[in-house]
């Protein structure tokens, strides 16, 4: 058990060392399991100039429409529709060369919807 830090006041109120183990476990195996994100794009005069789809694990969704993209100094935004009719904001790290899924609105409850403008 090298290298695990146990608060000790954790301990006092009931809780054991095993316990904090387990639930320190479970947090790494749920990082593991997120699912992969993978972006394809049209080439233009940059390498990537936007994406046309993406793939969470193994379920593609095809972009139907870009909504709206913005720059940053280290990332480019795009805000899309994809196939599903959910909306995504897809983030590009530029010097990384590495996309995020920074959000995602299925758009199943109205109250919620995001503007799709």
């Amino acid at each position: 058990m090298a290298g695990l830090l146990v608060n000790a006041s954790n301990l006092s109120r009931g809780g054991s060392a095993k316990a904090l183990i387990d639930k320190n476990e479970k947090s790494k195996q749920n990082e593991r399991q997120l699912p992969i994100l993978s972006v394809e794009c049209y080439a233009g005069y940059r390498a990537d100039e936007s994406p046309k789809r993406f793939f969470i694990g193994t379920r593609k969704i095809e972009i139907v429409e870009i909504l709206d993209r913005w720059l940053d100094p280290d990332y480019r935004y795009f805000k899309v529709r994809g196939s599903d009719d959910g909306i995504y904001i897809l983030r590009h790290d530029i010097n990384a060369n590495y996309w995020e899924l920074t959000l995602f609105d299925s758009g199943s409850r109205d109250e919620t919807r995001l503007s799709s403008t």
